[in-house]
C-alpha cells in the first residue's frame, strides 16, 4: 500500500501558500484543493472597452435590475478563450476581439522553434511590452442549487476585449432566457458606478492595465522615433 504522506516538496508548497500573502490585486490564497467533475463548473466573462472613446460595455438585466459584465458558462468541447468572446457576443451583441494587454501574467512563452542552418539559433522577435490575451483575472462562486445535494464551485475565466469605434450591437443573439438583458456603452466612471463586488475590482483593473499598456507603447514609440532620427 503507498502512502499518503506528502512529500517534502508538496509540504513546502503548502506551508509557504499559507505564510506568504497574494499580491494586493488577489483575494487571500486558497489552501490546496482537488474539486471532481460535478463540484465546479468553468466559465469566461469579458471586459470590453471601446479603445476610441475609452467607454466599457456593460448589460443591463431588467428582471433583477442591475448591471454585469458579459460571461457565462463554457460548452463541452470549447476553449475558454471561445466561450469568452461567444458569451460576449451572445449577452451584449457586439463582436469583440481580445484586447492585448502588458500583463505581469506568470505563463511561460512557448519554446522556441528548431534553429535554420545559416540562420541565428533560437531567435524570438523582441517583445518589450509582454502584450499577451491571457486571463486578467480568475474568480470563484460558491453556487447552490436546491435540487441538488451539493454545493459546486463556479470558477470564472476574465478576459479582456475591443470593439472598433463604428461597431453596432446585433440584434437577436440573446439566448431565450437573456431576452430581458439590455447593452450600454458608458464612459468609465459611469460603468464603475454601476458594478459592485468582484467584477467591480475586475473592471477597475482591466481599465488601468489598459491605460497602462497604452502609456508603454506611447514610451516606446518615443524611443523608436528618436533612435531613428
Amino acid at each position: 500500500m503507498s502512502s499518503s504522506k506528502p512529500t517534502s516538496s508538496s509540504a513546502s508548497s503548502s506551508t509557504s501558500a499559507k505564510l506568504i500573502p497574494l499580491s494586493s490585486n488577489s483575494t487571500s490564497a486558497q489552501a490546496d484543493s482537488l474539486w471532481f467533475c460535478n463540484d465546479f463548473l468553468l466559465g469566461a466573462g469579458m471586459v470590453i472597452i471601446q479603445p476610441s472613446s475609452g467607454k466599457v460595455v456593460l448589460v443591463y438585466d431588467n428582471h433583477y435590475k442591475y448591471f454585469f459584465l458579459p460571461k457565462g458558462r463554457k460548452d463541452v468541447g470549447e476553449s475558454l478563450e471561445q466561450a469568452a468572446l461567444r458569451e460576449a457576443h451572445e449577452e451584449s451583441g457586439y463582436r469583440a476581439q481580445f484586447l492585448p494587454l502588458s500583463l505581469p501574467h506568470l505563463q511561460p512563452r512557448p519554446p522556441l522553434p528548431p534553429s535554420i542552418p545559416g540562420h541565428p539559433q533560437n531567435t524570438l522577435p523582441k517583445d518589450p511590452l509582454r502584450l499577451s490575451s491571457e486571463p486578467i483575472y480568475i474568480s470563484t462562486q460558491l453556487d447552490y442549487n436546491p435540487r441538488r445535494k451539493n454545493a459546486h464551485e463556479y470558477i470564472t475565466f476574465w478576459y479582456v476585449g475591443y470593439i472598433e469605434e463604428d461597431a453596432v450591437p446585433e440584434e437577436g443573439t440573446k439566448m431565450a432566457d437573456e431576452q430581458g438583458y439590455v447593452t450600454h456603452l458608458l464612459p468609465y466612471h459611469e460603468a464603475e458606478e454601476r458594478l459592485t463586488g468582484l467584477q467591480g475590482s475586475v473592471l477597475r483593473k482591466a481599465y488601468e492595465v489598459w491605460n497602462t499598456t497604452k502609456r508603454f507603447q506611447e514610451e516606446l514609440q518615443q524611443e523608436q522615433e528618436q533612435e531613428q532620427a
